[in-house]
């Protein structure tokens, strides 16, 4: 305060050459103000806590704010290069809201600044504030072209990746398709084929096979030994019967219901047998032919138990009558 009053005590001097005094000591150089910050960062590291701003009000005679913007200045930069050594506090200030890395190169390199190439010493604060808004935007400008441009480049990779694993699938679907073409024409092959057989076999005359005589006449012999062995069984099992007939003396079935029961099985036996001829005349000769065959060797077999079971009856009737049953044939083998 003792300056500013002898800077304004002499009256013949006027006002506005007082203030732009003032002006010209508060804009010093960028080196003083460097240099400053430095020693509040050295005082501030020395004073206990809680000291550090009634110190700046009374020893410096500076806000908490202003120290703060003299010390990032002094941290942010150097004050032997130039120009920043030249530059005034306001500047330097301002110049504190470009990133660190494009600090340096603003500084250096002019500007346009109305259709005329200035540099950052021959700017006026707002002039600096417009340039230095400028720069940042196109910083943001080119920091989200960048990060576009990240992004394509990732979207393409990974678009690279899908296309890749699309290819993959496809050729891995063609070659399952392959296989399971091949896979029907195979069957489709094989189902032709065992239709072809089925048409020829079809086609072909049925042919009873041949027996040789030889053959004839061991099943004959066979067929004797066979029969007088169940003869033999048979004739055991009816004196069994007989024994357990006369010790159990059941009631007689009564001689009409017996009629009754053959009478039905003989119109059974001619129904059947009508019912198979009017089918037969509807399907292959070669079929009919088989299949008759098969179906006159089953009544041949029933016919033969028909006939064994009327001697066993005649059997018992004969035992019945004088309490005997005939001797048994020998085996003739």
């Amino acid at each position: 305060m003792s300056a500013l009053q002898k800077t304004s005590s002499p009256p013949s001097r006027p006002l506005s050459a007082i203030t732009e005094e003032i002006q010209f000591y508060k804009a010093q150089a960028g080196q003083c103000i460097v240099e400053i910050g430095k020693r509040l960062l050295e005082a501030k590291e020395q004073l206990p806590h809680g000291q550090w701003e009634a110190w700046l009000e009374k020893s410096v005679e500076f806000t908490p704010r202003t120290a703060r913007n003299f010390m990032k200045i002094a941290s942010e930069f150097d004050s032997n290069r130039k120009p920043v050594s030249d530059l005034p506090y306001t500047k330097l200030l301002a110049l504190l809201q470009l990133p660190p890395e494009e600090r340096e190169e603003f500084i250096a390199e002019p500007h346009t600044v109305n259709g005329h190439q200035k540099t950052v010493e021959e700017m006026t604060k707002r002039e600096l504030q417009a340039a230095i808004k400028e720069k940042n935007e196109a910083v943001k400008a080119r920091e989200e072209a960048e990060r576009q441009l990240a992004d394509e480049r990732i979207r393409a990779a990974r678009m690279e990746e899908e296309k890749k694993e699309i290819n993959s699938c496809l050729r891995a679907t063609r070659d399952t398709v392959g296989i399971l073409r091949q896979n029907v024409d195979a069957k489709e092959n094989a189902l032709a084929s065992l239709r072809r057989e089925v048409d020829r076999l079809r086609a072909r005359p049925y042919q009873k096979p041949e027996i040789p005589e030889s053959e004839k006449e061991a099943l004959r012999l066979e067929g004797a030994r066979v029969a007088n062995e169940a003869n033999r069984r048979q004739l055991e099992a009816l004196r069994e019967e007989l024994e357990e007939a006369r010790t159990a003396k059941l009631e007689p079935v009564p001689e009409d219901e017996a009629v009754e029961a053959a009478f039905r099985f003989n119109q059974t036996v001619q129904a059947a047998a009508d019912q198979l001829r009017t089918f037969f005349r509807l399907v292959p000769v070669d079929v009919a032919a088989r299949e008759l065959e098969l179906c006159a060797q089953q009544l041949e077999r029933q016919r033969d138990e028909l006939y064994t079971m009327a001697q066993r009856a005649a059997n018992l009737a004969l035992a019945d009558s004088d309490g005997t049953l005939p001797p048994m044939e020998e085996d003739e083998s």
